[in-house]
């Protein structure tokens, strides 16, 4: 389960790296069917991480570009393509 953890975490590092999510939520889903028969502080430990690189992610981001760029590309506005 440790080996599980590792490779969850280095998932999640390379998707911040690529600012992508394609198949993060599908593995973290599949860690947490896995935790929920074996260890819940895994997953815990594992949701605390992925939070930590999104807040870090998000603060780089933030530096980078305004406020409102920001909001707009997160939220479903269509006018995002203009970015």
């Amino acid at each position: 389960m440790i080996i599980l953890e590792k490779l969850i975490m280095l998932m999640i590092d390379i998707c911040t790296d690529k600012l992508t999510t394609l198949y993060l939520k599908e593995d973290i889903g599949y860690f947490r069917n896995q935790c929920q028969y074996q260890s819940m502080n895994l997953l815990e430990k594992v949701l605390t991480y992925l939070r930590k690189k999104c807040e870090s992610v998000f603060n780089e981001l933030e530096k980078e570009f305004p406020f409102d760029v920001l909001v707009k590309y997160i939220s479903d506005d269509p006018a995002k393509e203009n970015l």
